[in-house]
């Protein structure tokens, strides 16, 4: 057996039966055979990412001889006990699959065995987690904006939501940002609540409690049109328009800015507000237009953004039309918005021809003519003869004067003469406005550019002579620009020879500077204002009032300096 190595002396004896015998003997030696150990065999196992896996390797070995245990194969982080075969190990979060742990044992004497079992490690998803956040306190009216933090150890896209929130919160999915104005009926304390998810069945919850202050109105914008962000084109004219709730009842004065210069201003008669702005020709660009109100201690405003995109003209394109008679009468429509009317009443037009083109720009047709500022339309019309008498009407559209920002009382028609040795290019001629029909009608002699523009345009800088035009009442015309930056045009008419003062103020009632204060002829005046004093210093931003007397006649307009 294998208990039985050593030497044994063998003794043999023979007999015959009949007394005879012999002995003799033999050294046997019998040599130790080591018996290898052996491992009990081992079933396959599944853990989680995250547990502690242990095992017990049980071996025997039938010498008795002390064993040593080895592990041959196995994942990163996994130990076994030398001396007694027991395994650990804790996988961690990034070791799921599957891995094959070998086991060796020896004897010490050059026996061994070897044992394998396959570990399964699942995929445990790690929840996300969300960094806590503070309670706040904020008033009606403000906008409360909180960033969500959350993590997630596995790397896993997160989901935010708003489980308990008050009216009108949100927040934004992905990035976890959360947005609210709370209205002025919304004061008081609300418990927000955010889950965020991993989209693998892990979720995390967080609270915090947000305090409302109850705020007292004293003036608020409820109401706006058009939306803050519009896009118009050149030459269109937008109403802006605002509703103020005056909740204390006190006198409210607002102003109107374009690009942060005031061009209106004044004290509001009832809760709405309208500005209607024109955007002439070169605005193409982004401007902001900004209503403001004030009680004096509580201020609103509003801004809205407005792109300006350019205005594309078709091609003008002239008419051209061949008389058949001397006495003729001929009607051009312009779309739907204006049209023109030439009657002939005298001249040898007959089988002549007329052209006639309408313009909104003159800059490319006639580079040495100067155009106006303010939107306008022109004329070029031409007639192969040389003496005849016409009466002209132009019709328009009120959505025309809307559209080129001109006022419909200062409605006027000028030519342009580059002959005139004064030097005076463009000239104003008398007209009669007919505001009921829409219809402006002058008589002519003579062809050339004609433009309909306004009294008020800078570029009017001669009129017809006295003896040519004599005006039918006194008027004091308001000046333009306005507002203005550094010199502006006061223009005024006279129907007779009188005494005349035009005065500027400031407007506390502070006499400025006298412009004329001398007896003038009948017509048309106009005379500058450079923004200066009596004693030629510039004056401040601000307000300014001028004020004419002719005779009994007398008048007063407003106007705007801005530095």
């Amino acid at each position: 057996g294998f208990e039985q190595s050593g030497e044994y002396t063998v003794s043999v004896r023979v007999e015959d039966g009949k007394g005879g015998e012999d002995n003799d003997s033999f050294l046997l030696t019998v040599i130790n055979i080591n018996r290898a150990p052996v491992i009990t065999a081992m079933t396959d196992t599944t853990m989680d990412e995250g547990d502690t896996f242990t095992r017990q390797v049980y071996a025997s070995d039938s010498d008795g001889d002390t064993l040593t245990y080895f592990l041959t194969t196995a994942p990163v982080g996994m130990t076994i006990d030398s001396s007694s075969g027991e395994i650990n190990w804790t996988p961690g979060f990034e070791q799921s699959g599957e891995y094959t742990v070998s086991v060796k044992v020896e004897d010490g004497k050059g026996g061994e065995d070897t044992e394998s079992f396959l570990l399964t490690v699942i995929n445990v998803n790690r929840a996300p987690v969300i960094t806590t956040m503070t309670d706040t306190t904020m008033n009606e009216g403000d906008t409360f904006t909180r960033q969500v933090y959350a993590s997630d150890a596995d790397g896993d896209t997160l989901t935010y939501s708003l489980t308990t929130a008050p009216v009108g919160m949100t927040i934004d999915t992905s990035s976890g940002e959360i947005n609210w104005t709370p209205d002025f009926e919304q004061s008081g304390e609300y418990t927000v609540s955010v889950r965020v998810e991993d989209g693998k069945g892990g979720e995390d919850n967080e609270s915090f409690l947000l305090t409302v202050n109850n705020v007292v109105r004293v003036l608020a914008i409820t109401a706006y049109s058009p939306e803050l962000d519009t896009v118009i084109t050149e030459y269109d004219s937008v109403e802006f328009s605002i509703i103020v709730e005056n909740y204390n009842g006190a006198a409210i004065y607002y102003a109107w800015y374009y690009d942060d210069v005031s061009i209106l201003s004044g004290m509001m008669s009832d809760s709405t507000m309208t500005a209607l702005i024109h955007f002439p020709l070169g605005s193409k660009g982004t401007h902001s237009i900004k209503a403001a109100v004030t009680d004096g201690n509580v201020f609103a405003d509003i801004t809205w953004n407005i792109t300006v995109q350019e205005k594309i003209w078709q091609t003008n394109e002239p008419i051209i039309i061949k008389f058949p008679e001397d006495t003729s009468c001929i009607t051009l429509n312009f779309g739907p918005t204006s049209s023109l009317m030439l009657d002939f009443t005298s001249g040898d037009v007959a089988n002549k021809t007329l052209t006639v083109t309408q313009y909104t720009d003159i800059a490319d047709s006639f580079p040495d003519v100067p155009a106006f500022n303010k939107g306008i339309i022109y004329f070029c019309i031409s007639l192969d003869v040389d003496y005849f008498s016409a009466e002209v009407t132009f019709s328009y559209s009120d959505s025309l004067l809307n559209i080129l920002g001109i006022d419909e009382d200062s409605l006027a028609v000028c030519f342009y003469d580059s002959t005139d040795a004064r030097g005076f290019i463009w000239h104003s001629v008398p007209v009669t406005i007919d505001n009921i029909n829409n219809t402006i009608t002058l008589t002519v002699d003579h062809f050339s550019l004609w433009a309909i523009t306004t009294r008020n345009e800078e570029l009017i800088t001669a009129v017809v002579e006295p003896e040519r035009y004599i005006p039918g009442g006194f008027n004091l015309y308001q000046n333009y620009p306005n507002p203005f930056n550094p010199e502006t045009t006061i223009t005024f008419q006279i129907p007779r020879s009188s005494f005349v003062t035009l005065k500027i103020y400031n407007i506390t009632g502070q006499l400025v500077k006298t412009l004329i204060s001398e007896n003038l002829p009948s017509g048309v005046f106009k005379i500058i204002w450079d923004g200066t004093d009596g004693t030629g210093q510039k004056v401040s931003s601000g307000t300014y009032i001028f004020r004419i007397q002719a005779g009994e006649f007398s008048a007063v307009k407003k106007m705007m300096l801005i530095r």
